[in-house]
């Protein structure tokens, strides 16, 4: 599944040569730490999944009947950075 991951990030093509297969290699390790120092391997697979699921609609209550987070008629940063959150459950395997 990691192949899966990298490939569709196209790491090979956004690192010098060598450097991809390094940060591959190293970066489950890299993200386990990085759970365990943020507590969120204290937590069941389900109630990381009802967490994601809150956040979600959190988003969805703030959106109301609006277009964009902030209720203008452009996208602001906010809409931006939300996004590029919940485009990965769309476009990252």
């Amino acid at each position: 599944i990691l192949n899966l991951f990298l490939d569709a990030l196209d790491i090979q093509h956004r690192f010098r040569p060598g450097v991809s297969k390094f940060w591959g290699d190293r970066q489950p390790e890299l993200t386990l730490k990085k759970t365990k120092a943020r507590g969120l391997t204290r937590h069941t697979d389900e109630e990381i999944w009802r967490f994601s699921n809150d956040d979600i609609q959190a988003i969805s209550d703030m959106l109301g009947d609006q277009q964009f987070l902030l209720g203008g008629d452009k996208p602001t940063l906010a809409d931006c950075a939300v996004f590029g959150h919940l485009s990965q459950f769309l476009w990252i395997p």
